[in-house]
C-alpha cells in the first residue's frame, strides 16, 4: 500500500504451517501470535541462507563467507524454509541474494511482525534490491559490518 508492506503470508503444506502478518496486527503461525527470540552475538547464532552454491559464487561470497565463519552454525534450506526457520526460532538470521521482489514481499512484513528487522545487504529496509538480511534487531549492526566492506567500496562517502 503506497510502496509499503502491510500484509504478507506463507504457506508450507508438507509442515502444515502457515504464517499471515499485517502492519501493526504481528506475525501469526497457525492462528497463534510469533515473536522472533533475542540473539546477542553472531558466535551464538544460527544463520540461514537461501542457495549457498549461488551466493558462494556471486559478488558476495566475501561478505558471505564472513557471515558464515562468524557464526555457530548455517542451514541451506532454500527461500520459504530458510525464513521458517528464522520465524520458528530454529535460526537466527535469514539472508537471501539474487531473487524477484516477489519472492521476498511477504518476508518483510512476516519478520518485521516478529520484532525483526529486514533490509538488504547494504541495510536499506527494501524488497526491490535482490538480496535481504532477515534477522533479530540484535545482531543486525554485526551482520551488516560483514558486508560493510562490499558496499564501502562501491559506494564511497
Amino acid at each position: 500500500y503506497r510502496g509499503e508492506m502491510i500484509a504478507g503470508a506463507m504457506c508450507l503444506p508438507i509442515p502444515k504451517l502457515t504464517y499471515w502478518a499485517g502492519k501493526g496486527l504481528g506475525c501469526f503461525r497457525n492462528g497463534t501470535r510469533i515473536q522472533l527470540e533475542p540473539r546477542s552475538t553472531l558466535d551464538q547464532a544460527t544463520l540461514s541462507i537461501g542457495e549457498i552454491q549461488y551466493m558462494l559464487r556471486g559478488e558476495h561470497r566475501a561478505a558471505i563467507s564472513r557471515l558464515i565463519c562468524a557464526c555457530a552454525s548455517t542451514r541451506g534450506y532454500g527461500d520459504p524454509g530458510g525464513l521458517m526457520m528464522v520465524l520458528e526460532g530454529l535460526a537466527d538470521i535469514w539472508i537471501e541474494a539474487g531473487v524477484k521482489t516477489w519472492d521476498i514481499a511477504h518476508a518483510k512484513i512476516l519478520i518485521e511482525e516478529a520484532g525483526g528487522l529486514f533490509t538488504d545487504f547494504a541495510g536499506e529496509s527494501t524488497i526491490e534490491s535482490g538480496n535481504c538480511i532477515a534477522t533479530v534487531p540484535e545482531l543486525h549492526p554485526q551482520i551488516l559490518d560483514c558486508f560493510k566492506d562490499a558496499y564501502s567500496c562501491s559506494n564511497p562517502g
